[in-house]
């Protein structure tokens, strides 16, 4: 298949497209700067049968969207903003984008089979009185980033009667390549973490290659348009019991540090107002805080199980030790 690919780029786009490959689809991915593209998927470019060809371009260049959807047979949407400066920063990527990229494949792609959108946990938003959240629920964000992925959505989904369209939903993402929970991993190595409140605020967390391959399921099996799927690993979390596998993993000891709400949000202050003076974006936000206030982010896989056959590949030690691994390797702890 020939398959067009945003956001191939960042930490998660570089593990769909190497899932793609590794299928033997030919990937035609969207990058606005093709050197910063990372070293460990490189050799993916050039290769006879299941390559990497990279498209010049952005979300909002027409001629760039247009030539790379052209006669493609699914549409992966991976490219998102997920730290801005305002709402309507996030709004312009992660709801116009959609936009964009889906007006290029319905003008561009005539055999479309499949168009995938990956959003986010945050535009289902938090499980209420602790049960994990399903698909078919109405939809509750609480932050800016997870409203404009929801608003993604809802283009995404206006178009489900002309166009295949699959939404997944993972929650936190963690794996190779990623530099948001780079710094978690880099703090337990040194055995030192600061924590919100008690730390027992419940989550999921996943895998970066199982969503990727969540999305080649997406495209092979048989599914309703306007399907809805979490991509999470079932398993309930808290900060505390991720802090006591990572060190399990990482055979460290770590001293965690319980830190009242109030000094996240002064946090945030001091972080807004730095990057008000710099034009920069915050590296932590108020937007970050909306979400860390909720007592549980659960959601269920169980439709993505049924429907699609889905499973993480091995256990949270095995993929939390794979990505120790990585960062050491990399020179990153």
């Amino acid at each position: 298949m020939k398959i067009f690919l945003t956001g191939v780029t960042g930490f998660l786009g570089s593990h769909v497209a190497e899932a793609l490959c590794a299928e033997g689809h030919d990937v035609h991915a969207l990058a606005r700067d093709p050197a910063s593209l990372h070293p460990d998927i490189a050799p993916l470019l050039g290769r006879p049968t299941g390559r990497l060809v990279l498209v010049r371009g952005s979300l909002f260049d027409e001629g760039a969207l247009r030539a790379g959807c052209a006669n493609a047979d699914a549409v992966v949407h991976v490219a998102g903003l997920i730290q801005a400066r305002r709402e309507s920063e996030y709004r312009k990527v992660n709801a116009q984008g959609t936009h964009t990229v889906l007006t290029a494949a319905r003008e561009s792609a005539p055999g479309l089979r499949r168009f995938v959108l990956i959003s986010s946990q945050a535009a289902g938003g938090p499980a209420i009185d602790g049960v994990p959240r399903g698909p078919d629920e109405p939809a509750r964000p609480v932050s800016a980033y997870g409203r404009t992925k929801r608003e993604g959505e809802v283009i995404a989904l206006a178009r489900a009667g002309e166009v295949p369209v699959t939404i997944l939903r993972p929650p936190v993402v963690f794996g190779a390549r990623d530099r948001m929970l780079g710094r978690f991993f880099r703090a337990v190595a040194r055995g030192r973490i600061v924590v919100w409140g008690d730390g027992t605020n419940a989550f999921n967390v996943v895998h970066a290659p199982d969503v990727a391959r969540a999305v080649v399921l997406a495209l092979k099996t048989p599914h309703p348009s306007g399907s809805i799927f979490y991509t999470a690993d079932d398993h309930a979390l808290t900060w505390r019991s991720f802090i006591d596998a990572l060190a399990a993993t990482t055979g460290s000891r770590v001293a965690v540090m319980r830190i009242p709400p109030f000094v996240f949000i002064l946090a945030a202050a001091l972080s807004t107002a730095g990057a008000a003076l710099t034009r920069g974006t915050p590296a932590f936000s108020f937007d970050k805080i909306a979400e860390l206030r909720e007592k549980a982010w659960l959601c269920s896989a169980r439709r993505t199980r049924e429907v699609l056959g889905w499973e993480p590949a091995g256990s949270l030690a095995q993929a939390l030790a794979v990505t120790h691994e990585w960062y050491r390797r990399a020179g990153q702890l």
